[in-house]
């Protein structure tokens, strides 16, 4: 009987901590923001952007994106257009 309560008590304690994370309207809103200025476009099996070159600040959070990619900043990671967020370059100011 003691082993069917720890199960359903880390039962318990697994959906609460992933009930959380998905509920979180922040998250979400953020991931919202992130997509509508990358210009994301679900197309098949892969995801375009129209605007895949982005600022990101010290966080790692996005400020702006453009279509042409920045001259005057340092770029930082530039993944594959066939990733699942397709391709993202990001750069930071110097």
């Amino acid at each position: 009987m003691k082993i069917v309560f720890k199960i359903l008590a880390l039962i318990l304690l697994s959906m609460t901590i992933v009930s959380c994370e998905l509920l979180d309207p922040k998250g979400w809103a953020e991931l919202k923001r992130e997509k509508d200025m990358l210009g994301s476009e679900y197309n098949g099996n892969i995801t375009e952007n129209s605007r895949p070159h982005c600022l990101v600040d010290r966080n790692g959070r996005m400020k702006e994106c453009r279509t042409v990619p920045y001259k005057d900043r340092r770029l930082i990671n530039c993944s594959s257009k066939y990733d699942i967020r397709g391709k993202i370059c990001e750069y930071a100011d110097y």
